[in-house]
């Protein structure tokens, strides 16, 4: 009887962790899953916003000769708009490189960015993504989606 009982304990224990490790395999699949999506997010926002600032700064090539040119090439007109070719182009790079790049982005904006962009997961990834918020370990976690 003593030894039924232990074999039943060993079969149901031996369930649980088999239970346990699938669950971690599983949480360890989104977690990359999700660090991948955030990456390609990310490079997707860096040329986008590189594409911005390079644009701007043809755009200044070509308009300030002709500008500095309306101005007869004086000193003031040229040191003008040398300063407000390169401040422009700081201050863009700044708003469309630096400030979204430095943005932190949760696992469940990267969920819905995904969900929006592939519609035929009806909401299978924010679902996963909520149901293991709190079971993922912090090394894989996001920054943000942490409940500290």
């Amino acid at each position: 009887m003593v030894r039924d009982h232990l074999e039943a304990f060993k079969r149901d224990n031996g369930d649980i962790m088999a239970s346990a490790i699938e669950m971690s395999v599983s949480q360890n699949a989104l977690a990359d899953v999700i660090r991948r999506i955030r990456n390609r997010w990310r490079l997707k926002v860096a040329l986008r916003g590189l594409t911005i600032v390079l644009g701007a700064a043809l755009l200044c090539v070509l308009v300030a000769p002709w500008i500095m040119k309306q101005f007869r090439f004086s000193p003031g007109a040229v040191l003008t708009v040398r300063m407000l070719t390169y401040g422009g182009l700081i201050g863009l790079a700044v708003r469309f490189l630096i400030m979204p790049l430095r943005r932190k982005v949760t696992d469940d904006r990267i969920a819905l960015y995904l969900e929006e962009r592939q519609p035929s997961l009806q909401a299978v990834v924010v679902s996963a993504v909520d149901a293991t918020a709190q079971d993922l370990p912090s090394s894989i976690r996001s920054p943000i989606s942490s409940p500290d």
